[in-house]
């Protein structure tokens, strides 16, 4: 019988993955490795792991005591590899405390791919442009109705997208039965309160459309934590439940939807003297007054404040929202998040439109959330009714606050003369490359720019590394 390489290369993983200690997977190779193979691997491991955490060359091959030949290769691998080394010490690093130095926004784009792919969501692509009318038609879901809009060739009124949720849910042919999932990276246009201009916001998220039950909030929810962890592994999720909240107003007697907009309003802002002006002006007194007050003060870790959000049970519908925030923690506690996880009732999303959990997420270093999603089954059951949905966006561009520069603008800066071939410029700057580091070509120095190392190339191609 012939030999099955890639059946024996498929076993050979499946061994691997099937280790569940340090211990076993030591035995394992040092029964299937000579003593100089596992040296080997040790070294491009540890290698790959202070590159990452930023340091330079120099200092690898000293700790290390590798090669500059097996350094390049584990450099170049990192780069333009498949992405084991970037996915498993990217995991590996922040789940022990130490950030990725250096991480560039295309290497969070890629771990963010790779985690909603592996979770079965399908990538979305969608046009630039919509029919203005959707959005006007929606607009209490977007941040703002001053939108972009221009006339096309045949007269419709198209609008640059400011959203990509109303984008996905139109088009949906989700049922109860069968759901979709969707992720997507995307640049949408909002106009800015602050500054009075308009923005270009680049930012990736998912949606999970269809099924409105539990498990899909708690994947929803365990995929923004893991979002977060990518990021930095000093994060929080904020978490709070409309229904909750909305149910308490109810019961207060807050019975339209403009007294439960203006009431959510105070406690969006956190303005305890609007919202007890407010309640006054609506007859709200006495104890369920000051339940309502209550809100304000239950803020902080959820093992904290979940036994205390008891006291706002106060109907059947209430009663559903807090068993549904107390599965949530347990499927957090399950997955090894309990501790970033806190509840606070000031995140809020408009009543209309949001019906179930809302949450907010937070990086060490950010002055604002660069994640924010929620349940949204008001929204998508005007385009198919009997469905639910839920999702969230990490807004990329803020993460700019977070990402530490590299430590250098690029690791070699090459050099040529007037005189020097251009043949063997190009040359010396493809040899680098294929090492996997990153070169400049330059006739002298640029100022301001930092590097790992110069060389240069002669009248005859011949380099001169310094």
């Amino acid at each position: 019988m012939s030999f099955d390489k890639i059946r024996s290369e498929e076993e050979l993983y499946s061994v691997l993955a099937s280790l569940a200690s340090p211990e076993d997977v030591k035995a394992f190779l040092t029964d299937l490795c000579t003593y100089n193979e596992i040296e080997y691997m040790a070294q491009r491991v540890e290698s790959a792991r202070l590159l990452m955490q930023g340091a330079t060359y120099q200092k690898v091959i000293s700790e290390v005591n590798v090669s500059t030949a097996t350094l390049s290769r584990v450099s170049k691998a990192i780069k333009h590899g498949s992405g084991g080394y970037r996915k498993i010490f990217s995991e590996y690093l922040k789940k022990n405390g130490a950030a990725v130095v250096g991480e560039t926004e295309e290497d969070i784009i890629y771990s963010l791919r790779s985690l909603y792919e592996s979770c079965g969501y399908s990538a979305f692509k969608m046009r630039k442009f919509e029919e203005y009318s959707l959005y006007m038609e929606n607009r209490n879901f977007l941040s703002s109705d001053n939108i972009l809009t221009f006339r096309d060739n045949r007269g419709r009124l198209l609008a640059l997208k400011p959203d990509v949720t109303l984008s996905i849910i139109k088009n949906t042919k989700a049922t109860a039965e069968r759901s979709e999932k969707y992720y997507y990276h995307e640049s949408v246009y909002r106009y800015e309160r602050r500054s009075g201009e308009y923005r270009e916001i680049n930012q990736m998220g998912l949606e999970s459309i269809g099924a409105s039950d539990v498990y899909s909030t708690a994947e929803v929810i365990r995929l923004a934590l893991e979002s977060l962890r990518t990021v930095s592994p000093e994060y929080t999720l904020c978490l709070s439940h409309m229904a909750l909240v909305g149910g308490l107003l109810e019961y207060a007697g807050a019975d339209t939807f403009d007294k439960k907009r203006e009431l959510f309003s105070s406690i969006k802002r956190k303005n305890e003297h609007d919202f007890e002006l407010s309640a006054e002006k609506y007859g709200i007194s006495g104890e369920k007054r000051r339940l309502l007050l209550s809100i304000f003060d239950m803020r902080g870790s959820f093992d904290e404040c979940i036994s205390g959000a008891e006291r706002l049970v106060v109907d059947e519908g209430t009663k559903k929202a807090y068993e549904e925030m107390l599965t949530i923690g347990k499927a957090a506690d399950a997955a090894g998040f309990r501790d970033k996880i806190r509840l606070d009732f000031s995140v809020a999303n408009d009543i209309d439109y949001y019906n179930g959990v809302v949450f907010r997420g937070f990086i060490s270093g950010v002055p604002r959330s660069v994640l924010s999603g929620g349940r949204y089954d008001g929204l998508v059951s005007k385009f198919a009714p009997g469905i639910g949905a839920i999702g969230f966006a990490v807004y990329l561009d803020d993460l700019a606050y977070f990402r530490r520069p590299s430590e250098y603008d690029v690791d070699v800066l090459l050099l040529y003369r007037e005189d020097s071939d251009p043949a063997e410029v190009l040359r010396r700057a493809d040899e680098i490359r294929k090492g996997g580091e990153s070169v400049r070509v330059e006739r002298g120095i640029p100022e301001g720019l930092t590097y790992r190392r110069l060389e240069n190339v002669d009248a005859t191609g011949t380099d001169d590394a310094r």
